[in-house]
């Protein structure tokens, strides 16, 4: 539950992936309910659900709830969980029938709530060029939603907030992490996890965001810099070999 300022009830919950396992929009009566909560409590809900495509297909993304509905969709799929490359189409299909068919949403913005939230979806905060594509995108904070309920009781859930952590400094902004086993965080723009939940326990985490403008230096020029050191290292190493 956040806030965007101390003393003030909560402004926004945050429910992790899947918390509604199916086409929310496909349940009218399941959508009417949640916009009734959210006006009782009179606080905006980002949920995660699914959507389907014109063509039949399946996104997985999330929904916010306010005075309107939006949907952002996840970009970067999980390959042989969430889609099948195209050369393993054939085989892999009738080995595995139940591997998902999911769609990209190759056109997702920030939800445009009171401050444009930068959703990323799982295995999507995994990937820095994704949260630096959201904040260009006018994203003035970050939520990860995610099930790591995969990982049980392994390391896997730490490493996965850490990787959060990564992209809060990547890109100078507040980043609500929500997960439905752990680790639910609110970790600052310079990666200190501010309040986390403990894992595999039924409870909420409060917090207050500070929505952020500008530029990092990773979101201004992204990988560049990195790979033009990584060419002159090499350049120096096939020099040095050459006439050594």
């Amino acid at each position: 539950m956040i806030r965007l300022s101390e003393g003030e009830r909560a402004a926004l919950v945050v429910w992790p992936e899947a918390a509604v396992p199916t086409v929310l929009s496909e349940h009218p009566e399941l959508l009417a309910e949640l916009r009734a909560l959210a006006e009782r409590t009179q606080a905006d809900f980002v949920i995660g659900s699914l959507a389907r495509r014109r063509d039949g297909r399946l996104l997985n993304g999330a929904y916010l709830i306010d005075r309107q509905v939006a949907f952002a969709g996840k970009r970067h799929l999980v390959p042989f969980g969430e889609y099948l490359p195209f050369w393993a189409q054939g085989w892999m299909r009738k080995l595995v029938p139940t591997i998902g068919d999911f769609a990209p949403d190759a056109h997702a913005q920030p939800l445009p709530w009171r401050v444009p939230i930068g959703v990323l979806v799982c295995y999507e905060s995994l990937f820095p060029e994704e949260a630096r594509d959201r904040v260009r995108q006018g994203a003035a904070v970050l939520a990860v939603l995610t099930n790591d309920a995969w990982y049980g009781r392994s390391p896997a859930a730490w490493q996965h907030a850490e990787a959060a952590r990564l992209r809060a400094m990547e890109t100078g902004r507040y980043l609500m992490h929500a997960t439905n086993t752990g680790v639910s965080a609110l970790i600052a723009p310079d990666g200190e996890i501010l309040r986390a939940l403990p894992e595999w326990r039924a409870a909420a985490l409060e917090g207050t965001i500070v929505p952020r403008r500008g530029a990092t230096p990773y979101l201004r020029w992204g990988d560049a810099p990195a790979l033009v050191l990584a060419g002159l290292a090499a350049l120096a190493a096939w020099r040095r070999r050459r006439h050594g």
